[in-house]
């Protein structure tokens, strides 16, 4: 049985211009167009509603806070942010006999949403139930016409349907995530002067993927003896419910001790034979012996330094820093920067 939630207004209130709700979030969503589909329609005291088309779907994004404990997540908020325009633009009616124009006509274009919620929690299989879902119009128009009369031009701007609660999810897929929230809203319009009375319904889903973003090489190494310099690298997910990330260097100086640090600063220092390029608060990570020439460490989020935490949406800066006492100089020396943002 399809659960519905009935908010009554006027077309006097859905007409007005509400200020639409600030957008602020930590994580952007795309929107999946062709899941993100809406069937749509209703009733009124004319006659039934025929609109053209049927279903529309949702392009552009969403925001939702997000934070760790969970698998992939512990609890997350959509937080009124993005921007989902619906395609294509609707139109509806109620036929009358032919020649006669239809009784009521009417065409929504330029509709523009954001969704809002509480805070909600995030079990162990990834679904939850948000309550106080809202969907909130942040841009369009409606156009009105009674039995071929002049059209009446409203702003949607503003405009406000409560959801109540709706059970939805969020899973990793490949290193990205997966939102899916089913939206079920039952619309009742009411025109005290002239009597008309609008029954309207949107059934559908908002489904949206965040990729985690790739980790990306930055700063500079430098000459060691061995060669051109050691090069820092990654393999695995960023995602801290996956914990599968693996830092890499290659091009190090064989049989010598190494160890990667990290830090929430970019920087460019010389220090040592070569360029510091992690500063603020750093943290070192277990020493390791560079073997053949290269080196890799498991990222363990169970097992990080006292004090260095990486949580959703963080990005973290990290160096591979390495013995080369062959070099001459100060006998160290360090790869290139890589800087990293964690999925949840």
């Amino acid at each position: 049985m399809r659960r519905s939630h009935r908010c009554s207004l006027t077309l006097t209130i859905l007409f007005s211009a509400l200020a639409p709700a600030a957008a602020a979030g930590d994580f952007v969503f795309d929107i999946d167009f062709d899941d993100a589909a809406f069937d749509w329609g209703g009733d009124t005291n004319l006659g039934p509603l025929v609109t053209t088309p049927s279903t529309f779907h949702l392009q552009g994004t969403i925001e939702l806070e997000l934070a760790t404990g969970g698998d992939p997540v512990g609890s997350g908020r959509l937080t009124s942010g993005g921007d989902a325009a619906v395609i294509p633009d609707l139109h509806a009616e109620v036929a009358a006999p032919a020649p006669l124009p239809p009784w009521l006509s009417f065409d929504v274009a330029g509709v523009h949403y954001v969704f809002g919620s509480d805070p909600f929690d995030v079990d162990a299989a990834g679904n939850f139930l948000a309550t106080g879902i809202q969907v909130t119009t942040t841009a369009g128009t409606l156009t009105l016409s009674l039995a071929g009369g002049t059209p009446l031009v409203f702003d949607l701007t503003g405009l406000t349907f409560g959801a109540g609660d709706v059970s939805g999810s969020i899973v990793e897929n490949g290193g990205s995530l997966r939102f899916s929230l089913p939206i079920d809203i039952d619309v009742s319009l009411t025109d005290p002067g002239t009597g008309l009375h609008i029954e309207l319904f949107l059934l559908g889903e908002v489904a949206a993927d965040h990729a985690c973003a790739t980790p990306a090489v930055y700063c500079e190494t430098s000459p060691n003896s061995v060669g051109a310099g050691a090069l820092i690298g990654s393999s695995g997910s960023t995602s801290i419910a996956a914990n599968e990330l693996t830092l890499e260097c290659t091009d190090l100086p064989p049989g010598q001790f190494a160890i990667f640090y990290y830090g929430p600063d970019q920087i460019a220092q010389p220090f040592g034979n070569g360029v510091r390029c992690v500063g603020g608060s750093v943290l070192r990570l277990p020493p390791r012996p560079t073997g053949d020439g290269q080196l890799s460490f498991s990222l363990d989020h169970t097992a990080l330094p006292a004090g260095g935490d990486l949580e959703a949406g963080e990005l973290a800066h990290f160096q591979c820093w390495y013995r080369d006492p062959a070099a001459g100089l100060a006998g160290f020396n360090f790869s290139d920067g890589l800087s990293v943002t964690f999925c949840p």
